[in-house]
């Protein structure tokens, strides 16, 4: 009896502890978007299931986990469901690096920027897990400084590396140089250690090592997690492996197959897919969708379980007005470049639009159904899109469609919504859209 009360105030207390960090990291998106999730009762898939979500932005994989994990029950909450996460998240300045705010929030962060929440999440059930060939440079440094220990910035970063802290900085080159490794991590140097890059950030036989560390790493970080999913365990990770620099869906790493090859021939893979309506003056929106499990998954050939799950997160994927609104100008601009258009005229696209893809089983903002609600989100849009120049209005009533270049042009580490908000949103569209049939499930091999 006494081992059945320990094992219950275990449960309890890890339990607590699983919900109290769902709810932190689910608290800071969420402030600046409103969530939406539909399809929670695939939640509740048998174990062991892999809950494989979609990643466009730093923090979204953790803004709908405690709704999943509570609609899974109590055995998810105690520690049936365990979390990969990438493996900066465990170090000093993670919390500093993914936040994003305004001038005085982020120097605010200068004051949480040395704490490290790895301990916490190790022991609520977190993986950590290492990208082969990009990472922050301030983790580079950290993981040199904590293995090799301080050196000259001049006998170890590359040239290249330099001269962008110069740069950043306002300092010569050559004062930089002098400097020893551990001063780089003053809040002065943050910003430009904050970007994701190779081992190609140190010089001669410290970037050998480097290579060598990080395979290594990645390899042991693969196999736990591995050891997890074999015992009947599951996870909740992103098998994408990085963000999604221009709105397309990155390509999935063979960490997925790794982790799956000798996990339960049973095991399942329940698809998570996320969508922004971002392009908005009111306040953003963030759709969540769970598609129906996939089954069997370790049997299923690498390459059409890749194609299967990139697919299903594209039929699963919610259209919204950003992606309606951005197709609407390219069309005009393409098609009538000089012709205006009308608020209820847009409106009245969007509706039409979003009404086709109900009718072919798509998945739709339920606001562009209505009139009313078509009508509120094209405001929205109309003002963000006048903001950014994509849109000129002539007279009171009208506007024109000027859409210009929509090249998405940023590094394979960042993201372009920020700058390069319409491209963005028309590479989702296009992506989208291209998804016309209902989905055939691969059989096992």
């Amino acid at each position: 009896m006494m081992t059945s009360h320990r094992d219950e105030a275990q449960g309890f207390w890890s339990a607590f502890g699983r919900v109290t960090l769902a709810a932190a990291f689910a608290t800071i998106p969420r402030l600046a978007f409103a969530l939406e999730v539909h399809g929670l009762e695939h939640a509740r898939a048998q174990p062991p299931t892999y809950l494989a979500i979609s990643h466009k932005r730093d923090l979204d994989t953790m803004a709908p986990l405690g709704r999943i994990i509570f609609h899974r029950g109590w055995a998810a909450l105690v520690g049936e469901v365990r979390f990969a996460m990438r493996s900066d998240s465990f170090e000093p300045g993670f919390l500093a690096r993914v936040v994003a705010g305004p001038r005085w929030f982020i120097e605010l962060l200068r004051l949480v920027r040395p704490i490290s929440v790895g301990p916490i999440l190790r022991g609520l059930g977190v993986y950590p897990l290492t990208d082969y060939s990009q990472r922050p440079g301030e983790t580079w440094l950290r993981e040199y400084l904590r293995v090799e220990g301080d050196a000259r910035v001049g006998a170890t970063l590359a040239p290249w590396m330099i001269q962008t802290l110069a740069d950043a900085t306002g300092n010569d080159p050559s004062a930089v140089e002098r400097l020893m490794l551990s001063g780089l991590l003053s809040w002065r140097f943050h910003g430009p250690l904050q970007p994701r890059i190779g081992p190609d950030v140190f010089t001669g036989g410290a970037r050998r090592r480097a290579e060598r560390r990080v395979v290594e790493t990645a390899k042991a970080e693969l196999e736990v997690i591995a050891g997890w999913v074999r015992r009947g365990g599951s996870l909740y990770g992103a098998p994408e492996g990085r963000l999604s620099p221009d709105g397309r869906i990155s390509p999935i790493t063979s960490g997925l197959h790794r982790i799956l090859r000798e996990a339960p021939a049973e095991t399942r893979l329940v698809p998570i897919m996320i969508v922004y309506d971002f392009m908005t003056t009111h306040r953003r929106r963030m759709f969540v969708t769970l598609a129906p499990p996939i089954e069997r998954v370790p049997q299923i050939p690498q390459r059409a379980l890749d194609e299967t799950l990139r697919q299903t997160w594209l039929r699963s994927a919610r259209f919204t007005c950003t992606q309606l609104g951005a197709a609407f100008l390219v069309r005009r601009a393409t098609s009538d470049p000089n012709e205006l258009f009308t608020l209820e005229e847009f409106t009245g696209a969007l509706c039409q639009e979003a009404e086709a893809l109900v009718e072919q089983g798509r998945q739709v903002d339920r606001r562009l159904l209505t009139k009313r609600g078509a009508r509120e989100r094209a405001r929205g849009f109309l003002a963000f899109a006048a903001r950014r120049g994509y849109v000129q209005r002539v007279g009171r009533w009208r506007w024109l469609a000027t859409p210009g270049d929509l090249r998405v042009d940023v590094p394979a580490w960042d993201v372009g919504y920020r700058d390069f908000p319409l491209g963005y949103a028309w590479n989702e569209y296009t992506e989208m859209i291209a998804v016309s049939e209902p989905l055939a499930r691969p059989c096992a091999g």
